[in-house]
C-alpha cells in the first residue's frame, strides 16, 4: 500500500512541480496517515536510525564505521556494559515478554508466541539458507590486530548476516512498546533495542549492515504480527468449554 501511494504520487506530479522538496513534503502526509498514531514515534525513530546508519556506512565505509564502534575505550566499563546489553537479544527478552503479555495483556499472548517463533525461523532462514556462510568480523579481519573480540562471548566466524540478536531485540522491544502508554517508555524500548544492535558491533560479532538490516526486519515483523494477527480471548474460550 505504501509503495502504491508513493508511485501514484510520483506519476501525479506536473512538470512544474517536480522539485524534490515539494515531492517529499507532499508524500510525507500520506505516509504519516498510513501509520497508526501510537506507532508514529517508533516509525520516526526507526527512520532516523536507518538514515543515519546507512549514511555513515556510505560516507565512512564499512570498515571505518565498524572500527569506530568496535572496542571503543576498552579500559572503561563499556566491555562489561555491552556484554550485558547483548543478553537483551537472547532468551531473557523472550521470557520477560511472554510473562508480561500473559499477565497484563493476555489476549495478545498468541501474538507474542508467534512473534518469537517467526523471528527464530526467519533468522535461521536468512543466516543458514539464503545468505549462507557469510564471514563475521573474526574471519574477515583475521589478521587485523585492531579487532576487539569480547572475552565474555564465544567467537563466531560465519553466518553473519543479519544480526540475530538485533533482529530479536527490535522484534521483542518494539512489540512491547506498543503496549506502553507513555512516550518515554516507547523511547526506552527503542533505545534498549538499539543498544543491543550496537553491542553486536562493539563486541566484534557483526558488521554495521548486519545490525541495520536486523533492526529493520525486527521492526517490520513486530508491526505485522501486532497489526494483522488476531488476538485470542482466553477467558471467553475457557468459559465456553
Amino acid at each position: 500500500m505504501l509503495l502504491y501511494c508513493a508511485i501514484k504520487t510520483i506519476f501525479s506530479f506536473h512538470a512544474n512541480k517536480s522539485s524534490y522538496v515539494t515531492y517529499f513534503w507532499r508524500l510525507l502526509p500520506r505516509i504519516q496517515r498510513m501509520i497508526k498514531q501510537k506507532l508514529s514515534l517508533l516509525f520516526y525513530l526507526l527512520i532516523i536510525f536507518q538514515v543515519v546508519g546507512w549514511a555513515s556506512f556510505i560516507l565512512l565505509g564499512r570498515d571505518t564505521l565498524f572500527f569506530f564502534i568496535n572496542g571503543a575505550n576498552t579500559t572503561s566499563i563499556l566491555p562489561e556494559f555491552f556484554w550485558f546489553m547483548t543478553l537483551f537479544g537472547e532468551w531473557p527478552l523472550i521470557v520477560f515478554t511472554l510473562i508480561f503479555i500473559f499477565i497484563k495483556h493476555k489476549k495478545h499472548i498468541i501474538q507474542a508466541a508467534l512473534l518469537f517463533i517467526s523471528c527464530g525461523l526467519l533468522t535461521y532462514l536468512f543466516k543458514f539458507i539464503i545468505f549462507g556462510k557469510t564471514p563475521r568480523p573474526a574471519a574477515y579481519f583475521i589478521d587485523n590486530s585492531n579487532l576487539y573480540l569480547s572475552p565474555y562471548l564465544s567467537t563466531n566466524y560465519w553466518h553473519s548476516f543479519p544480526s540475530g540478536h538485533t533482529f530479536m531485540a527490535f522484534t521483542g522491544f518494539l512489540f512491547l512498546s506498543y503496549f506502553a502508554k507513555k512516550q518515554g517508555l516507547k523511547i526506552l524500548c527503542f533505545v534498549l533495542a538499539l543498544l543491543v544492535g550496537i553491542s553486536r558491533i562493539y563486541n566484534g560479532q557483526h558488521f554495521p549492515e548486519d545490525v541495520l538490516l536486523g533492526s529493520l526486519l525486527g521492526a517490520i515483523l513486530s508491526y505485522l504480527i501486532y497489526t494483522f494477527v488476531p488476538t485470542y480471548h482466553l477467558k471467553s474460550v475457557s468459559k465456553q468449554q
